[in-house]
């Protein structure tokens, strides 16, 4: 229920106000379910492992090596010496891109232009929220 992390024309302007109610009857729906019940999720198990092409964000020339883009990395993948990203530890979220106060961080273009059109039929219609609990 959010804008997509490196392709941002899907799903913009989420969560939007429709979402947040839905949001808000979650929360009621969780208070009051058992906490017992194993909850059922869809899709393939175990999931497959991610494209062997990762969009890995890398600084550009005009990183001013403020560290920012370190400090927010939620899995510290990013380096504080070089700023180079970890491959095997990048979830690819993204985070240090939209955070980087000189616009410097980047991800190969032509994969995101090869991921957009993989994601374009699956993600051109509003999805609804949906709880698995």
């Amino acid at each position: 229920m959010a804008e997509h992390s490196i392709l941002p024309e899907y799903a913009s302007g989420r969560p939007d106000n429709q979402d947040k109610e839905v949001l808000l009857s979650f929360a009621d729906d969780i208070k009051n379910k058992n906490s017992n019940n194993e909850p059922k999720f869809p899709g393939n198990r175990p999931y497959k492992k991610l494209s062997s092409m990762p969009l890995i964000p890398k600084p550009g020339s005009n990183c001013r090596k403020c560290g920012y883009c370190v400090t927010v990395c939620p899995v510290g993948a990013i380096d504080p010496q070089t700023f180079k990203s970890d491959k095997s530890k990048c979830i690819t979220c993204m985070r240090c891109i939209k955070v980087c106060p000189a616009n410097s961080r980047k991800v190969n273009k032509l994969l995101t232009k090869a991921a957009g059109l993989a994601l374009k039929k699956s993600a051109s219609v509003r999805k609804e929220n949906e709880l698995f609990i």
